[in-house]
């Protein structure tokens, strides 16, 4: 019996090792795929096909798989990618960290037209872990040819938004009043980095790019 058993598991762990190899073959295949793609797009850029750029890229979108946006999966990121997302309060300003980690495939050299990191900003006030279109805030955006990674990938840039919060500023300056009146709200925020082509909405999934959701704490009110 005790034979039996440790061939069963034998056989099982060979079957689920097997499923495991299946399916990173099949992400590394898909990667490769993606970065293939992306030097072909970028060089249609470069010569000024835009419009047939962007009919490649919205088919490659609709190809892929749905995904959870709230597990924050990070899409194909071999190019770009948000690392780290932060709020300014007194500023009211959204900032993420964008990290370029290639020397090519953003539209060509500088004089070339380049491309676009897209990156939208939503702000979920209603703190239901959803969001809908109206709880957009706004897109930052930072342009993009080969050299911007400087002659060596993992260079950063800052991508940020500043937006009016729903019931006006949280804190007056003119000096009439300092009392605290409220614990300043937390509330979660989503930013999604989308390359070339921008973001729709709060719930967009881009090819190219990932999606960060973080906290954010407003001032308190005075």
């Amino acid at each position: 019996m005790r034979k039996l058993t440790i061939t069963f598991l034998a056989v099982v762990l060979l079957a689920v090792s097997a499923a495991y190899s299946a399916v990173n073959l099949a992400q590394a295949q898909s990667a490769a795929n993606a970065e293939s793609e992306r030097g072909r797009l970028s060089k249609m850029i470069e010569k000024g096909d835009t419009e047939g750029a962007v009919k490649i890229l919205n088919e490659l979108q609709s190809n892929q798989p749905k995904y959870n946006h709230n597990l924050q999966q990070n899409f194909h990121t071999f190019f770009e990618q948000i690392t780290a997302c932060g709020f300014y309060p007194q500023e009211t300003r959204l900032a993420c960290v964008l990290d370029i980690k290639q020397t090519g495939g953003y539209g060509g050299p500088i004089g070339s037209p380049g491309t676009i990191e897209n990156v939208l900003f939503c702000v979920d006030y209603n703190n239901n872990g959803t969001y809908d279109q109206t709880e957009s805030v706004g897109e930052g955006s930072v342009a993009m040819h080969d050299e911007s990674a400087g002659g060596k990938p993992n260079w950063q840039y800052a991508v940020y938004r500043d937006f009016d919060p729903r019931g006006g500023l949280r804190t007056t300056n003119d000096g009439a009043s300092t009392t605290t009146k409220t614990a300043g709200p937390t509330l979660r925020a989503r930013a999604i980095l989308s390359w070339f082509v921008e973001p729709t909405g709060c719930n967009y999934q881009p090819f190219w790019g990932n999606v960060v959701n973080f906290r954010i704490r407003f001032d308190p009110s005075r």
